[in-house]
């Protein structure tokens, strides 16, 4: 049998304006952040060996947008 154990990661990013901090993550949902940064920094727990696709968000206190990705981690 496999048995996968959990690891921490972290995904860091950085924008030019402060904005909110969001992690898409193409299996398991959408993790955000609301505190206004320009680094922003989120930690996840994975399973090992288990590559994660994701994208990152951060919308500004004027509302605007930008999306980055995709990104892969292997875990």
């Amino acid at each position: 049998s496999v048995k996968l154990t959990a690891t921490k990661f972290q995904i860091n990013w950085t924008t030019n304006v402060a904005a909110n901090s969001v992690v898409v993550f193409t299996c398991c949902g959408t993790y955000s952040n609301a505190t206004l940064v320009t680094s922003h920094s989120m930690a996840f727990s994975g399973s090992r060996g288990v590559t994660y696709e994701y994208r990152v968000q951060s919308t500004d206190a004027d509302g605007h947008t930008v999306m980055e990705g995709p990104f892969y981690h292997k875990n």
